[in-house]
């Protein structure tokens, strides 16, 4: 590597330490260190060698049993793209861990980029392959027989809520004496059409692409579309959403609360300053809400069914093939809204098991009494904001047990 590139690189790595990028997580920075030296050397690592040099494995270690290494690289790969979407877009230098390797590059900033709902997105081109997401066995398509349906997802319920020993205890007590409406908001996968040879056409979810406004805008920064891309829109839902919503609806109509219902792909602001809002669904769907978890929550989505723990760097991957055994991670955070309201979010990080066993955690007698358990009192009372994180072990869409890993108190804020 010459003088002028080693020096780029250099001063774009420290524009990464500066923009703490790499959040609190020690572990990340010794690996972005690494592959620094490394990079700066001319000798990218293999799996054995950031195994033995930054986690200080030893020879038993094997990559096809552990996947240590490359759970880390993934997440320091997700946060180095992340920042060049965020904070870092005007860098003139990119760097980043190209997919299947394990050496830092740097490359020269992409142009002809345009931003998708604040975000800065690549130009597809001709030859971007576009993801399909949708598997029949996984998501169902559920508009107005959703609600139609209410009522009888909800009838199979109260045998396990046991409706009024869960509204008595002090979490949904809190809840019930509120007086604000309620937005529930349901976790949906955005898709439009897309056309292929011969006039046929497919449906598409692209993650940059969460909205009818999202499509509007992408549509109108790429004059060179076919006319007909996008003119057919619908919305998915994945099967534990609805379960989930059967089982809290109950418990809002007990409130005698006002209650409306909202996909979030079509969530507004004035929903979140206005009603205490419940999401249930995925975590990389929460959409106008991810901003205050991410102001309140010390837990971080990232790809791939990951979360990290912002407090240590700690990562929590989901792991398994449907049918099959899974492993999956569940988060339920009350964060503070915009206007002293309070926004809860059921949120799972891959597998249907994993909201699906949340929801029977917060929802029945036993469940709550394990979170109460776990919660850090606050003068003998449930704190107003808090969150819980739940593993969770099944097969196919059956859980086979659970455990909560973490219970903590979110502050309030100013």
């Amino acid at each position: 590597m010459g003088d002028s590139d080693a020096a780029v690189l250099r001063e774009a790595a420290e524009e990464i330490l500066r923009g703490n990028a790499l959040g609190k997580s020690e572990i990340h920075r010794k690996l972005f260190q690494y592959l620094l030296d490394r990079a700066l050397q001319g000798a990218p690592p293999r799996e054995l060698d950031i195994a033995f040099d930054v986690f200080n494995k030893d020879a038993s270690f094997t990559g096809s049993e552990d996947a240590l290494v490359r759970v880390h690289v993934r997440a320091l790969r997700v946060k180095l793209d992340e920042y060049y979407r965020g904070p870092g877009k005007a860098s003139p230098v990119h760097l980043s861990i190209p997919k299947g390797a394990y050496r830092l590059s740097a490359t020269a900033a992409d142009p002809s980029t345009v931003p998708v709902d604040g975000e800065s997105s690549p130009l597809p081109g001709p030859s971007r392959r576009w993801r399909f997401v949708v598997s029949a066995g996984v998501l169902v398509i559920l508009a107005v027989s959703l609600v139609l349906n209410l009522s009888h997802w909800s009838s199979r319920a109260p045998a396990r809520q046991a409706g009024p020993a869960v509204d008595a205890t002090p979490i949904w007590q809190m809840f019930l004496e509120g007086d604000r409406p309620i937005t529930l908001v349901l976790g949906d996968f955005f898709l439009f059409s897309r056309p292929i040879d011969d006039g046929i056409q497919v449906r598409v979810v692209d993650p940059r692409i969460r909205s009818s406004l999202d499509l509007q805008r992408f549509t109108s920064a790429h004059s060179g579309l076919d006319a007909s891309f996008g003119k057919s829109q619908t919305t998915l839902l994945p099967k534990s959403v609805a379960v989930a919503l059967g089982n809290v609806l109950p418990i809002v109509e007990r409130s005698g609360r006002p209650w409306s219902l909202r996909l979030s792909s079509e969530l507004r602001f004035e929903d979140l300053r206005d009603t205490d809002v419940f999401y249930f669904g995925p975590l990389n769907r929460i959409g106008l809400i991810s901003d205050f978890v991410k102001a309140g929550s010390s837990f971080r989505y990232l790809p791939d069914y990951t979360l990290e723990d912002t407090t240590d760097g700690k990562l929590y991957v989901g792991s398994g093939e449907d049918p099959g055994m899974l492993t999956d991670y569940a988060l339920f955070t009350a964060v503070p809204g915009p206007a002293d309201n309070r926004i809860y979010v059921f949120g799972n990080a891959g597998k249907d098991i994993g909201l699906l066993r949340l929801i029977d955690q917060m929802t029945t007698p036993a469940g709550l009494g394990q979170v109460l358990d776990k919660l850090p009192a606050e003068r003998n009372a449930v704190p107003r904001y808090f969150e819980i994180l739940l593993a969770v072990r099944g097969y196919d869409r059956t859980d086979i047990g659970a455990e909560i890993i973490a219970a903590r108190a979110i502050p309030a804020g100013d």
